[in-house]
């Protein structure tokens, strides 16, 4: 089992241990798959930009130091630790060009009972196009990698 595959043995195991200890999903069923869809598209463009480094620096150290400089303060400005409603003017406003933040929100707001469906569609959208620039750019690092060896 490769590591994608164990990722979505834990998601299910979660959601079905949820369900066992009275969790009740509000959105349903297209609630729960926009649940497990929204960190797949946020995990996709960070994939993508980390081996476009990775090709371009060619350290693995460094590829690590620069994941975690950049994801660290993502996560951090973002509501998955703190509601926004809470947080300091400045901080929303980051929160909303951060990709993190689209995947939060869309995921929670599928998950209601009345689910505005223009925010989950268009958070996903915001992090499909991510994920297509993202993937674009890991496509060039790859193609000169190949030139230079």
């Amino acid at each position: 089992m490769n590591r994608k595959d164990a990722k979505g043995v834990q998601s299910a195991i979660l959601l079905v241990l949820g369900l066992l200890l009275g969790a009740r999903y509000k959105g349903g069923w297209g609630g729960v798959t926009a649940l497990v869809i929204c960190p797949i598209l946020v995990a996709v463009p960070i994939g993508a930009l980390s081996s476009a480094l990775a090709l371009a620096v060619r350290k693995e150290e460094s590829v690590i130091g620069a994941s975690n400089f950049i994801l660290l303060p993502l996560t951090f400005l973002s509501p998955v630790f703190m509601a926004s409603a809470l947080m300091p003017g400045w901080m929303r406003i980051v929160a909303r060009f951060n990709p993190v933040n689209w995947s939060v929100e869309a995921a929670r707001e599928a998950l209601q009972v009345q689910t505005n469906g223009s925010l989950v569609l268009s958070r996903c959208g915001f992090l499909i196009v991510l994920a297509i620039v993202s993937m674009w750019i890991a496509i060039r690092a790859f193609r000169n990698y190949q030139r230079s060896v």
